[in-house]
């Protein structure tokens, strides 16, 4: 087996289905009727986003994104909408997850990132979204992203990096933390006769 015919293999593997008839846009059924009543008169639309709308999603990652558009006119901050909105997610029985822009909720087994959002003008699909972690916003276009991402024509290419993103990440945050705890533990006892122990060898990190 050829290195592309491996990672042909491995992104067949790691397909996901968003087809119109795909299992996982059940979900949007659930949830639709809470953030519904959630949103009352603000509220716009509900529709898959993220990778999953685009056709760039492996089985590696969330199941799928949705986008809670929210009217220009609402009167909550930003930082008001997403906590309500993760209250009340807890109180339906979908706790939630903090993550940046979204939150994180299981719905029948699925993996599906929830990204509250409220629109910049009356009509368009620019939209200003919350970010938790700087405590701030930042302005998104949905539709754009999908549209580029999809007449690119890369849609293999951009699974791709994301696959080597999340290897990536997880090189960066856990390799660490192994050799830590490796670090701490008790070095081999020196042999009979040897006043010196065992050198330890460190664990190399991945170049990337």
């Amino acid at each position: 087996m050829t290195a592309d015919e491996y990672l042909h293999a491995i992104l067949r593997r790691e397909a996901v289905d968003t087809g119109i008839l795909s299992p996982v846009r059940g979900v949007q059924g659930d949830i639709e009727p809470i953030v519904r009543q959630w949103a009352g008169t603000k509220f716009v639309s509900l529709s898959p986003s993220g990778s999953f709308a685009k056709g760039t999603a492996n089985k590696s990652g969330t199941d799928i994104d949705l986008f809670i558009s929210l009217a220009h006119d609402t009167q909550e901050t930003l930082r008001e909408i997403y906590h309500s909105l993760f209250r009340r997610m807890t109180q339906r029985g979908y706790p939630p997850k903090h993550q940046n822009v979204s939150m994180k909720v299981k719905v029948g087994g699925y993996s599906v990132d929830l990204v509250p959002a409220k629109r910049q003008g009356a009509y368009g699909d620019d939209h200003s979204l919350f970010r938790r972690k700087a405590d701030t916003w930042t302005k998104t276009n949905v539709t754009t992203h999908i549209t580029v991402v999809r007449q690119a024509g890369r849609i293999y290419e951009s699974r791709i990096q994301l696959g080597i993103f999340r290897l990536s990440w997880c090189h960066r945050r856990i390799l660490p933390l192994f050799s830590r705890h490796r670090a701490a533990l008790p070095g081999p006892r020196p042999r009979t006769g040897s006043a010196t122990p065992a050198p330890r060898h460190p664990i190399p990190r991945p170049a990337w």
